[in-house]
Parts: C-alpha cells; structure tokens; sequence
C-alpha cells in the first residue's frame, strides 16, 4: 500500500519533502530514472556544441516524413468517416421529403357544415354558403392534384357547436379545421333584406390551426393550399350570392339596402382565423429543427407525429 501511495502523483503542495527531493531532476519518476537531468558538459567542451546543434524544424522537414505520413492517414480516415456519418443521417433527412406531394393527404383538415343549423333553420331561405364550400371540397378530391386530405364533417358530429371542433384540433385529431358557421347564410339574406351595416363577413366562416404542431407543415404545406381554398371559396360563393341578390333587387327596398351594406355583396364571406397554439418563442426554431433532424428516421411520412 504505501508502494502504491509514493506512485500517486500528488500536487506539490501535497507531497512530502523527502518525495520531492527523491523527484528532483527524475522529472517526477524516480523509479524509471528518466526525466529531465542536468547536462554533462564534456571537459573539452563538445556539451555546448550538441546543444547548439539541435535547432526546431518545420512540418515539412525532411526527418518528420514519417510523422507526417501519419498525421495525413488519421486525418483522411477521419474525414472519411465523418462525410460517411453526415451523408447517412441527411439521407434520412432528405428522404422524408421525397414525393412528399403525393403524402399530403395524410394532412387531415376538417370542414365543418353547420350552415342552417338550430336555431337558423327556419329562416325561410335555403343555406348555400355551406353547401357550396363543400361542393368545392369535392372538386379537390377529384381534381387528381396533390391536396390535403380534406374531410368533410357535418355539424352534428360537433353538436353544431364550433368550439367542439377548437377542442378536436387542439386534441389533434386533425392538422386545421374549416367551419362554417350556422348564420352564414342566414346573416347574408338579412343584411340585404333590412340593410343590416353592422354585417361582417368574417363572421360567415372559420380557419382554426395550431402552428405550433409543426410550424414546417404548416407554413410550407398546409396554408398555401389552405389559403387557396379560401380565396376559391370566397370567389365561388361571392358569384352564386350576387346573381340571388340581383334577383332580389328588382325591389326598391332590397337595392337600397345593398347600396347600404356593400360588404355584404363583395366579399359576401370571409374566414376567421383562430391559432390555437401559435408558435412562439422564436428561439425555439434551432431546438425544434435539430429535434426534426433526430425525430426523422422514426417518421416515414408527414401524417405521423
């Protein structure tokens, strides 16, 4: 034991006297007699010679070849590994984006009916707004181009209540949702039928997404066929809602309220937008996209969270 304790190196401050003596000039290894000695100079004074013979060299220097050849052969191999590594893990990386327009349908986006439900069932006047924009789902689906997987859903699977389907994509049920809501159409055949100016059109219809799910899929997916939809829907119901307002204009009354409440005929409808979950803060972006980079060999398309 106490064989093994003189072998510790200890600091300085640590080690007895007799210890430091013993290292002295052994360059702290007594027992090997190697280290650092004091210099024998010869009596005819060749010491001072050699020394003055040993002169630093540079990397190049001839006596260092094998030393460099070395040197290169561990850089290669390391770099060799480490392009092998980064090319395998951005493979995976790469690869989740390839086809992916042919994926998005794994996108799921409701679109919530509830035009003319309770208590606007009885207004007199058939709803169109909803069964327009649905008509307009349809064309998606058939249209054979890459889309999201729109799914239309009647109000009753919400109790006709638009804050049900909040909390069906807070829960993730689904990426975003399209709700119209029940006094859209009922809301249009009143602003021309009394010249209701307080009309807002905003208030016909619904856009709730939560951003923050994957700020990615949304922002480079999802919203720009979403916001395409919207404008075509806008385009589709302003059309069908200006010929039944013309219709309607023969009377005095009706064109004199539509002169009132110019919103109501252009744009007729508008989408309110509700972020559920936006994404913020910022700073957040680097730890999210390197949590993707890692995330990604367990995902094989974007449906799957």
């Amino acid at each position: 034991m106490s064989q093994l304790i003189n072998r510790i190196r200890l600091p300085r401050a640590f080690r007895p006297p007799a210890q430091i003596n013993a290292e002295e000039g052994t360059n702290g290894h007594p027992e090997t007699n190697r280290g650092k000695t004091a210099p024998k100079e010869a009596e005819n004074g060749n010491g001072k010679q050699e020394q003055s013979e040993m002169q630093p060299v540079g990397f190049w220097h001839p006596d260092l070849r094998q030393v460099r050849n070395r040197a290169f052969v561990k850089w290669i191999i390391t770099t060799a590994f480490l392009m092998a590594f980064i090319l395998c893990v951005l493979s995976l990386y790469w690869a989740v984006f390839f086809k992916v327009e042919n994926r998005l349908s794994h996108l799921l986006v409701y679109v919530v009916d509830m035009d003319g439900a309770a208590p606007y069932d009885n207004t007199g006047n058939a709803p169109f707004v909803g069964p327009t924009i649905t008509q307009l789902v349809q064309q998606q689906l058939s249209s054979g181009q890459p889309t999201l997987g729109w799914g239309v859903r009647p109000g009753s699977d919400f109790n006709n209540d638009p804050l049900e389907v909040r909390q069906a994509v807070y829960n993730w049920d689904a990426w975003a949702a399209i709700v119209i809501n029940p006094n859209a159409s009922a809301l249009l055949y009143s602003a021309i039928a009394n010249g209701n100016t307080s009309y807002d059109p905003l208030g016909a219809c619904q856009l709730i997404y939560q951003d923050a799910r994957d700020d990615t899929n949304w922002f480079d997916f999802m919203f720009p066929i979403i916001s395409q939809f919207m404008t075509q829907a806008q385009s589709m119901v302003g059309q069908q809602w200006a010929q039944m307002a013309m219709q309607r204009a023969s009377d005095p009354a009706v064109l004199s309220n539509i002169q009132n409440v110019p919103q109501a005929i252009n744009p007729a409808i508008g989408f309110s937008e509700f972020n559920l979950r936006p994404f913020y803060p910022y700073t957040g972006i680097p730890a999210v996209s390197i949590g993707l980079i890692c995330k990604t060999p367990y995902n094989s398309h974007l449906g799957r969270d």
